[in-house]
C-alpha cells in the first residue's frame, strides 16, 4: 500500500506541474482573447473580417485551454482523495498493528 501511495503522490506532483503550466497558458491566453474582442473597427471591412477570424482563433484557443485546465483541476481532485483515502487505509493498518503489538 505504501507503494502505491508513494507511486499516486508523484503521479499527483507531475499533475500539479501540468496544472500550473496550463494554469499560466489559460490566464495568457485569457488576456489575449479578452483584448481581442475589443479591436474591431467598422472603417475598412476587410480588416474587420481579417480581425474577426484572429479573434475566433484566439477564442477557441482560450475554449480549449480552459476546458483542459477544468480536466487537470478535476484529475487533482479526484487523486487528492484517492490518497487520503490510501493514507486512511495505511494508518488503519498501522493502529491494528500497534494494537497487536501492544497486546503481547
Amino acid at each position: 500500500m505504501t507503494t502505491e501511495l508513494n507511486k499516486l503522490q508523484l503521479d499527483y506532483e507531475k499533475e500539479k506541474a501540468n496544472n500550473a503550466e496550463l494554469n499560466k497558458k489559460a490566464a495568457d491566453i485569457n488576456v489575449e482573447a479578452n483584448v481581442a474582442t475589443t479591436e474591431f473597427n467598422t472603417t475598412n471591412a476587410s480588416n474587420t473580417v481579417k480581425d474577426a477570424k484572429t479573434t475566433i482563433k484566439r477564442l477557441k484557443e482560450a475554449k480549449s485551454i480552459n476546458k483542459k485546465l477544468a480536466k487537470s483541476q478535476k484529475t487533482l481532485t479526484k487523486m487528492e482523495k484517492k490518497i487520503a483515502k490510501l493514507q486512511a487505509k495505511i494508518d488503519d493498518c498501522n493502529k491494528r498493528i500497534k494494537f497487536v503489538n501492544n497486546n503481547n
